[in-house]
């Protein structure tokens, strides 16, 4: 079985569309972070500073701002949006694009 391209789907009303989450404030990110600390409070809390300082917006993401991504992507405010990633990372890939 082949996979239907984004041309013939389109044609169908059908949006295709990704999200390139970066940090957000989840058990996934909680657990790396006590992982490669070992569970030290201090080394933790300087590991998330160190992190924020290489986010534009200098913060973690609440996992609600992804959603509304999705969300927006998913609305009809996205109708001539297909065939995208959106980048929804605070900025931290933007020096290098």
């Amino acid at each position: 079985m082949t996979t239907p391209s984004l041309l013939s789907n389109g044609t169908r009303g059908i949006r295709i569309n990704a999200l390139a989450a970066g940090a957000f404030d989840t058990p996934m990110l909680n657990n790396a972070i006590n992982r490669s600390t070992g569970g030290n409070p201090d080394a933790r809390k300087k590991a998330e500073e160190s992190f924020k300082a290489m986010i534009a917006l200098g913060r973690i993401g609440d996992p609600k701002e992804a959603g509304e991504v999705i969300a927006w992507l998913c609305s009809d405010a996205a109708s001539y949006v297909t065939g995208h990633t959106m980048i929804a990372d605070g900025g931290l890939t933007a020096r290098f694009r």
